[in-house]
């Protein structure tokens, strides 16, 4: 479970997230959604331990943020080593979590398989299209296949196809004992994803019901007839 109780976060005297409260339960594929600039990736970093509240309460499942390997957010593509070739990288990344190496072996094919990077997987990442970036990203994210899985803006840059290998990768994924929370300005991702969702707003949470947040956002209930074909 992840819980926060009034949380505050300014940068340069900016107030990023104010007087947040929010709890997750495990066992959740949970939405974070709103415009730009809204808060979704100060607080993604915060429950993670990247970033420290100035004030509030941060819980996770298993302890302090940033104190655990359970826990995982989406590697962003300027946290990526141009250098590096694909494989060398997640091969980096499996024994940073001293996963045996042939666990490791077995993952990087399995991961470059599914997501359909294994033609570029010896090439420098530095060469690797935006939509290829965004994969190894998420395939290190998950790759330690952590409890509380974090991940922000994950559909972005992806196209149709491994959208819907990573709708079907994470449906895979969730179980009673792991959580995973995601954020993305495209409402239309979390329809067939996720059991709630908040809509984040100047750094408040606006709502916490799915329903309702899409039809603030739509102007329509997700239940509608126009939703259901």
């Amino acid at each position: 479970m992840v819980e926060l109780r009034q949380v505050n976060k300014s940068y340069k005297n900016k107030a990023v997230l104010i007087n947040l409260s929010l709890s997750v339960k495990r066992g959740q594929i949970f939405g974070l959604t709103g415009k730009n600039g809204s808060g979704k990736t100060s607080l993604l970093k915060i429950i993670c331990g990247l970033e420290k509240a100035d004030s509030g309460v941060v819980r996770i499942m298993d302890g302090i943020p940033g104190k655990s390997t359970t826990g995982a957010s989406l590697y962003e593509t300027g946290q990526l080593i141009n250098e590096l070739d694909g494989y060398t990288f997640l091969n980096f990344i499996g024994r940073i979590y001293k996963i045996p190496v042939f666990e490791i072996e077995k993952r990087i094919l399995e991961l470059s398989s599914y997501f359909e990077f294994s033609d570029v997987l010896y090439k420098a990442i530095g060469s690797y299209s935006t939509g290829i970036r965004k994969k190894i990203s998420i395939s290190a994210a998950i790759f330690h296949k952590p409890h509380l899985l974090l991940l922000d803006e994950p559909f972005e840059n992806l196209d149709t196809t491994a959208h819907q290998k990573l709708v079907t990768l994470l449906k895979t994924y969730i179980s009673p004992e792991k959580t995973i929370i995601i954020t993305s300005g495209q409402t239309d991702h979390f329809l067939e994803l996720t059991d709630n969702i908040a809509v984040l707003s100047d750094g408040r949470i606006m709502d916490l019901d799915a329903d309702t947040g899409l039809q603030k956002i739509h102007g329509k209930n997700k239940n509608s007839p126009e939703t259901d074909k």
